[in-house]
């Protein structure tokens, strides 16, 4: 009983954007089961691989980015962001294009740092949470492969980014 605005792409009519709104409803959806949600909708609308990288709720909002993850690589610059109303469970938005602009077969190079030589390198007042290897957009042009370390310090998250090739942080 709601609009939505879908947006396709010319060739291959793979789903670009999903733009509506959603009202009333009593179910209210933890994060974990609107993930899910996000998951098996980007699935059936062909993403496939995708995991979720980010979550966070705003009301009866949650928004989810997803990301393919291929040969244990997170690949950024094809994210997909959906959002879906907790109260309804309905998918209220998606914006898949990053993955329509950049999802291409990449052939990535072989890392010179292991994770720990990486992990060195960050700040040792960080206590290292999670470790990915991560591919990331450049500021202007290009994609450098890296080793993502999400950490926390005094109740903050940070992601840190250190280049897998020259060991410099990306970000």
């Amino acid at each position: 009983g709601n609009s939505i605005f879908l947006q396709l792409s010319v060739k291959g009519g793979v789903v670009v954007n999903i733009t509506g709104h959603g009202t009333g409803g009593n179910e209210n959806l933890s994060i974990e089961e609107c993930e899910t949600k996000a998951h098996n909708f980007a699935n059936d609308l062909g993403f496939s691989n995708m995991y979720s990288v980010w979550s966070a709720q705003n009301g009866d909002i949650v928004y989810i980015n997803l990301a393919p993850i291929i040969n244990r690589t997170i690949y950024y610059p094809d994210l997909v962001k959906v959002k879906i109303n907790a109260k309804t469970g309905g998918i209220v938005g998606v914006d898949a294009t990053n993955y329509c602009y950049n999802h291409v077969e990449r052939t990535l190079s072989t890392p010179k740092l292991t994770f720990d030589d990486a992990q060195k390198l960050i700040s040792p007042l960080l206590k290292v949470e999670e470790r990915n290897l991560a591919l990331i957009a450049n500021d202007f042009v290009g994609e450098t492969l890296t080793y993502e370390f999400i950490c926390s310090w005094n109740d903050y998250v940070y992601y840190v980014y250190i280049d897998a090739e020259t060991g410099e942080e990306c970000n």
